[in-house]
């Protein structure tokens, strides 16, 4: 099986520099564990989409590079055409991850993805924040312009509401007005407890916790840095599987690798966000937990026979 990677970052996506460089470590680390894991798999054969700047941190044998002077969109068309899956990794800032999903969807790919609808939903917090209260989890109070706000008297965070990481946060010592608010941004409180986060396996069948993570987050007066992940930090309880379930359940159409930022405070579990895509925690799993990349994706492409439809349903 031909597996095609395609990680934004490395793969050419991202115009915006300043934001690449961010990201650069992280795409790095992911690229590596998927080809590194999946090698070690009978059977599967994984390539990754790379631009000739970042090519020598691909096995040569490993890599496909555009053609001079080649149209970016028509590089991932050309480089994915013979591919028997494509597994993509975007940001969800500015649209990229859905726009993404659906540019290889429309070139009739099988992708190892969450389907847009369920990135649409997991890439805005506001939305992620609502969804999951409607469906009975606890939830950080997420707020946008015009919105009421709960009652707080710490300090809040004001967010892209589309945001990565902790990229654009800012730590207040006092909430603006509601209608104060920037579009585009939210207002939560900054409620205490661990920083933790779960690794999922989604698919037609249901969904697998497959880590509990430990965030290491490097707080100042001004923001938040995220610094890396203990995976694997604690075992899996019920209140996770709970946590996974009911948000299976809550946003259709999430598939394959997906991960959830969550506080611990004294075991109440409070959910801040959701990533529908691979994060840099996946890419610690095969040492923290025996089972790397490869086995899970294997798992997935065993059950693409019966994927999900967009409404999240099995075919």
């Amino acid at each position: 099986m031909r597996l095609a990677i395609l990680e934004y970052v490395f793969a050419g996506g991202l115009r915006d520099q300043a934001l690449a460089r961010a990201l650069a470590l992280e795409a790095h680390q992911m690229v590596l564990a998927l080809v590194e894991d999946s090698i070690l798999e009978q059977g599967l054969e994984p390539v990754v989409l790379v631009t000739p700047e970042l090519a020598d941190q691909v096995p040569a044998d490993r890599r496909i590079l555009p053609e001079p002077g080649e149209e970016i969109a028509r590089f991932w068309r050309r480089a994915i055409a013979d591919a028997d899956a494509v597994l993509p990794v975007a940001p969800e800032t500015g649209n990229a991850l859905e726009a993404l999903t659906r540019l290889l969807r429309n070139a009739g790919a099988t992708v190892l993805g969450s389907r847009p609808q369920a990135v649409r939903i997991a890439a805005s917090k506001a939305a992620t924040a609502a969804v999951l209260k409607r469906a009975g989890l606890r939830v950080v109070p997420t707020s946008r312009a015009g919105d009421p706000l709960p009652g707080h008297a710490g300090d809040w965070l004001l967010k892209p509401d589309d945001g990565v990481d902790c990229e654009g946060i800012r730590r207040l010592s006092r909430a603006p007005h509601p209608s104060a608010i920037p579009a585009g941004q939210v207002l939560q409180p900054l409620l205490p407890g661990r920083a933790c986060s779960l690794c999922l396996r989604c698919d037609a069948d249901g969904v697998k916790v497959l880590s509990v993570n430990h965030q290491q987050i490097a707080r100042s007066d001004r923001g938040f840095r995220y610094l890396g992940s203990d995976v694997a930090a604690e075992p899996i309880t019920d209140a996770h599987r709970q946590i996974a379930q009911v948000l299976y359940a809550a946003i259709p159409g999430l598939y394959g690798f997906v991960g959830i930022d969550y506080l611990d405070h004294d075991g109440l579990l409070t959910v801040l966000e959701v990533n529908p895509r691979l994060t840099t925690s996946f890419a610690d799993l095969r040492r923290a937990t025996g089972t790397g990349l490869g086995r899970h994706l294997m798992t997935l492409l065993a059950g693409h026979s019966h994927p999900l439809r967009d409404d999240g349903g099995a075919s």
